[in-house]
């Protein structure tokens, strides 16, 4: 494993957010999903195995791929496809995400992504075409 990729390998907790402006909404009443993300091994830039746990049996498996610049590591893509037989049996979800910056002098300063999900394939009535933000904390 490259040293690079140790930051994005492992679990996180994955919170995502319906894009309302209204500062008068419930926090509660903006909760799109949440769940546990694991994104297992990463070689040549390329999420081979993860997964999206959101309990109940729903759960996505990820594949995706790290994004560089010249500089580097820049963010990371991947597509949650639903699993044959279980409730998300037929969705697809795309996530776009980048590293949150580090701040010198911070105390108790996680890992965290940040990034946008967009319903790729509509399902259970659910329009495609919804996007949400997401924030995931490795653990």
């Amino acid at each position: 494993m490259l040293p690079e990729y140790e930051f994005y390998e492992g679990t996180w907790t994955y919170r995502s957010l319906m894009d309302d402006p209204d500062v008068e909404t419930d926090f509660n009443d903006l909760r799109f999903g949440a769940g546990i993300i694991t994104f297992g091994n990463i070689a040549y830039d390329q999420i081979l195995d993860g997964k999206l746990d959101m309990g109940g049996g729903y759960e996505l498996l990820l594949r995706g791929e790290l994004q560089r610049n010249t500089g580097g590591i820049v963010g990371v893509r991947w597509t949650g496809t639903g699993i044959t037989g279980t409730p998300t049996e037929g969705w697809v979800y795309d996530y776009r995400g980048e590293r949150t910056p580090d701040w010198s002098g911070a105390t108790d300063q996680a890992d965290v992504i940040v990034g946008s999900v967009i319903r790729t394939v509509a399902h259970g009535g659910a329009p495609a075409g919804f996007s949400a933000t997401f924030y995931m904390v490795k653990q």
